[in-house]
């Protein structure tokens, strides 16, 4: 049977923005009754955010947890499931032993006119593979640090059948996060690797 771990976080800023765990525990009803919000490892290296207190996907959105086992800052795979059970993450620097494709995120996108022109992203447990066979159009993230060392999220658009520029550019992506529309920065590659785009909303935050 798999051992449950839990991770009491504590603030690691004074704006309580930044969340870092204390100790490795398997006693859930102690952490549960003493800790403000803390990680509960189920499967290694995958956690699931608990609040004691109420919150929003915005304000789990503007916190940073930091792994276990390295300190880098996880990674969000999931939205919030209620008000207190919350996101799931991922350490992708942490997990030497994972393909990069294991934390690739897959958007699945429906049409939202009678054009099919208007997409909206929905967020998916599905592997690319699995997209691949079943999507017609999907999203996937990309992450890099730009200059400053600030991490940026670009997504990119993949495609089913066969498309041209024009048929690409015609599109517009509601962002899986905020819900604005994204901003195509990078011409796509193939005919079924399309545009690179950004979201100008949440990149300004």
């Amino acid at each position: 049977m798999q051992m449950i771990r839990y991770h009491p976080l504590i603030d690691g800023d004074t704006d309580g923005l930044e969340k870092v765990p204390m100790f490795l525990s398997t006693d859930k009803e102690t952490v549960r009754q003493n800790s403000r919000m803390y990680l509960s490892e189920i499967i290694s290296n995958y956690y699931r955010l608990y609040s004691k207190e109420p919150m929003s996907q915005n304000a789990t959105d503007s916190i940073e947890i930091h792994c276990p086992l390295c300190g880098a800052v996880l990674r969000q795979m999931a939205q919030n499931h209620d008000a207190n059970k919350l996101g799931l993450y991922t350490c992708v620097t942490g997990a030497d032993d994972r393909k990069k494709e294991d934390f690739t995120m897959v958007f699945p996108l429906t049409k939202l006119n009678k054009e099919g022109t208007l997409l909206n992203a929905s967020h998916s447990y599905y592997t690319e593979e699995y997209a691949q066979r079943m999507c017609s159009l999907y999203l996937t993230d990309e992450l890099s640090r730009d200059e400053t060392g600030k991490i940026e999220r670009t997504y990119r658009l993949h495609a089913s059948n066969d498309h041209t520029e024009e048929m690409a550019f015609a599109y517009e992506i509601h962002c899986p996060k905020c819900g604005n529309h994204l901003k195509q920065i990078g011409r796509q590659l193939t005919l079924n690797t399309l545009g690179l785009y950004k979201c100008p909303v949440c990149d300004r935050n």
